[in-house]
């Protein structure tokens, strides 16, 4: 059963505590996949409050808790096995600051932004030394709308084909999508757009032993704002 609790006016709601008076009335039973749902669902609460906020965009809350359940079985499934071409690219742990690599390697980090208004999706990174000093970067565009997962594996494998373009040999790559990262990981087989753009990044990276790669928190350098920041504007008609 869902339930949506809307505050009224003055009167703040915390999550967090909520969830703990929760959990005390339940005497601390909840099993783990419970407590990931409940998670799960909190986050989709929050992406539909944005929705609504930002772009006008209404969900009920019958589809929000569908999602959150479609996209937990998703990150559940793509977690399952570890792929063993790629495993020797992973990272031995994600990060949750932007850390500078160790010399001589470089640091790309990518991201990708969406607007709905003009319809196209952006994708920008940026390539940085082991002092932080930045390198090079690039942006681009793609005419259409997609998906969130979608439009952050473009940026990744945009990423990849940029510095393999380059020639560069030793470079770890971040994305702040863990849904892309989990996926690149994993093995499993998916005949849809995103499974496609994915399996071309896992080809890249088992060619590339050189390559890299991992999660960190959305930790965006300034930079890298600015640059999708004016690549949005570019695009609004």
């Amino acid at each position: 059963m869902a339930v949506l609790v809307k505050p009224s006016k003055g009167n703040h709601f915390l999550c967090s505590n909520y969830i703990a008076s929760w959990g005390t009335r339940h005497n601390g039973t909840l099993e783990e996949t419970s407590i990931e749902l409940v998670v799960m669902v909190l986050w989709g609460i929050w992406r539909a409050r944005n929705e609504k906020l930002w772009n006008r965009i209404f969900q009920n809350a019958n589809h929000v808790v569908e999602d959150a359940r479609k996209v937990l079985s998703e990150w559940k499934a793509v977690r399952s096995i570890e792929g063993p071409c790629v495993g020797r690219n992973s990272l031995a742990r994600d990060n949750f600051t932007w850390e500078k690599p160790e010399a001589p390697a470089l640091k790309c980090n990518m991201d990708a932004s969406i607007h709905k208004d003009s319809r196209k999706v952006g994708v920008g990174m940026v390539l940085r030394d082991a002092t932080g000093s930045f390198i090079s970067a690039k942006t681009n565009w793609y005419a259409g709308l997609m998906e969130v997962r979608e439009a952050e594996a473009i940026a990744f494998k945009e990423a990849l084909s940029w510095i393999e373009e380059m020639g560069i040999q030793d470079v770890t790559f971040e994305s702040d999508s863990k849904v892309v990262i989990d996926a690149v990981r994993g093995q499993r087989e998916d005949e849809s757009e995103f499974g496609i753009i994915i399996e071309e990044c896992r080809r890249v990276l088992c060619n590339k032993p050189s390559f890299r790669f991992g999660f960190t928190r959305r930790q965006q350098t300034m930079l890298l704002t600015i640059l999708l920041g004016n690549l949005v504007l570019s695009l609004v008609p």
